[in-house]
């Protein structure tokens, strides 16, 4: 971030789409899983972000001391463009 105001409006941004992914997960669990199991579905929905995140944390670390800035920043946009194409996918197939 190059100024304070670049790292509210990514803060800011990461606010409204937690706001849609909450309710949608939420949502497509209900819709895909029983209902005596939908507690244990959250339950899980909450490991998979935890791990998910210390995972990412644990990788991108590496990246950026062995590639540098530029080079992380290029993996993480192609990480993201394939989880798009397979969330794209995913929800396509399901409808």
């Amino acid at each position: 971030a190059s100024s304070p105001m670049m790292i509210f409006a990514s803060q800011l941004m990461h606010f409204c789409t937690f706001a849609f992914y909450t309710p949608a997960s939420l949502d497509f669990m209900s819709e895909v899983l029983p209902a005596k199991d939908f507690l244990k579905g959250q339950a899980i929905l909450g490991s998979i972000c935890s791990v998910g995140s210390v995972f990412a944390t644990f990788v991108g670390g590496i990246l950026l001391d062995v590639l540098g800035v530029s080079a992380t920043i290029g993996c993480i946009i192609g990480v993201a463009f394939i989880g798009a194409i397979c969330f794209t996918m995913a929800v396509s197939n399901k409808g």
